[in-house]
């Protein structure tokens, strides 16, 4: 039985507490328990938030949508990875718990799950927010990757704050593109930030409509473009042709957009130094797929030599022995022999492979 369950099953509104009381001295449940309900009552909650959080009705006295204030608790939860199916009963209880007596009325489970689409949004927008309030931006990240002939493109961007403080961002965590090629991939990093400029055009609209023209105190969506990629910032990605490619298509769209941004005239002026300080995007390499790159070639290297200077010894060899140089294969080898778990795990390989064990 859960303690979800055992809690319904306690007819009294401390119930929280008396599963808390398992678990912690009563001093400190009862001194935390005052604290909050303390906390609460300094708080700036209205009596109207608390109606609609027990009655599920707006001020009309029709059922409409919960406060905000619920939503963003929802949010939070969804956000730490907590089953949809758990997290009413875990703001029940809590709430019961601040405030003895309470009833809230919870939306179903079928919403909460629901909810997890408003919170994609509403992640996005946040980081929509905060690249645009941003000083500039010191790094951007991409990588592309297929699956199912699917391409998706994931992004994060580290930005300094006009305070000098330095916040990891991601934009969006996974975005469909249309193709896998560099020249799909570079068209789907400038839809990315059409997509948040449109973020925060929404919500000033949505703002204003409700505070009144003008009460919009956010930052402006124009800030948000491939020219805050400029100001040397650093392009990083995979090692690969495509992403190598993309990059480089990446660099001149920053150009591009630096140029449009200041005007045709003003850019033009600039010397060769300044261009490449407002408009220069740097590109960075991933070391641990350099560091790939470098072992392989002088792995291939090694086999090309030891192949030429040990040609006549590997000549009496028939291809049965399947002798070979290759330092990999040696160790796969050594492995094969020595090791305690080898032969059973090569067994284990070779009956999945005629489909006589089922993977699990």
């Amino acid at each position: 039985m859960t303690l979800t369950r055992c809690a319904r099953r306690i007819p009294s509104p401390s119930a929280p507490a008396l599963l808390i009381h398992a678990r912690m001295p009563t001093f400190q449940v009862k001194g935390e328990t005052e604290e909050l309900q303390s906390q609460m009552a300094q708080s700036s909650v209205s009596s109207s938030t608390l109606e609609a959080l027990c009655s599920g009705r707006g001020e009309d006295g029709r059922f409409g949508s919960h406060c905000w204030e619920l939503r963003v608790v929802i949010w939070g939860m969804l956000a730490r990875r907590c089953p949809p199916s758990s997290i009413a009963d875990n703001v029940v209880e809590t709430l019961r718990l601040v405030v003895p007596g309470i009833e809230p009325a919870m939306p179903s489970k079928e919403m909460i799950r629901r909810m997890r689409g408003e919170l994609t949004i509403a992640g996005e927008t946040m980081a929509a927010l905060r690249i645009a309030s941003c000083k500039r931006v010191l790094s951007f990240g991409y990588d592309e990757s297929t699956k199912k002939q699917v391409s998706l493109l994931s992004t994060n961007v580290q930005i300094e704050n006009e305070d000098g403080t330095l916040a990891n961002v991601v934009p969006r965590g996974a975005a469909v593109l249309c193709g896998g090629t560099g020249e799909k991939v570079a068209e789907g990093i400038e839809r990315l930030f059409t997509h948040l400029r449109r973020l925060v055009d929404e919500l000033r609209a949505a703002y204003e409509k409700r505070w009144g023209s003008g009460s919009w105190r956010g930052p402006d969506s124009t800030r948000i473009g491939m020219n805050l990629l400029g100001d040397r910032c650093i392009i990083m990605s995979d090692t690969c042709t495509t992403a190598r490619k993309t990059c480089r298509l990446v660099q001149d769209m920053v150009r591009v957009s630096v140029e449009a941004k200041m005007g045709a005239d003003a850019y033009a002026a600039l010397s060769v130094q300044e261009k490449s300080e407002k408009a220069g995007a740097l590109a960075g390499h991933c070391w641990q797929h350099m560091r790939n790159i470098f072992l392989d070639a002088m792995a291939a290297g090694a086999n090309s030599y030891l192949e030429t200077a040990l040609e006549d010894w590997l000549d009496e060899f028939v291809p049965q022995d399947r002798m070979s140089v290759g330092i990999m294969e040696i160790i796969r080898a050594a492995y094969k022999q020595f090791h305690h778990g080898a032969p059973a795990l090569a067994l284990q390989h070779a009956c999945r492979a005629a489909r006589h064990v089922p993977y699990r």
